[in-house]
């Protein structure tokens, strides 16, 4: 759901472009950050529960996908 929100938003971005409402343009790319930063850290989730070896490379990728999401 994430990736996908991802790609509408993206679509959606030309054409506002195109049309020069940049308001909505603003909500869009906002909308779109958002949708980037979930789904960067549920990929870090997958990869967690996927490994699921509690190594130091998991915990790092665990503490990078949660600062991620904070910044």
């Amino acid at each position: 759901m994430g990736v996908m929100s991802y790609y509408i938003t993206d679509l959606l971005w030309g054409i506002l472009e195109a049309r020069r409402l940049t308001v909505i343009l603003f909500v869009d790319t906002t909308v779109h950050f958002l949708a980037m930063v979930g789904a960067v850290m549920l990929w870090t989730q997958y990869v967690i529960s996927y490994l699921d070896s509690r190594s130091t490379f998991e915990r790092i990728l665990h503490y990078a996908g949660r600062a991620f999401f904070l910044l």
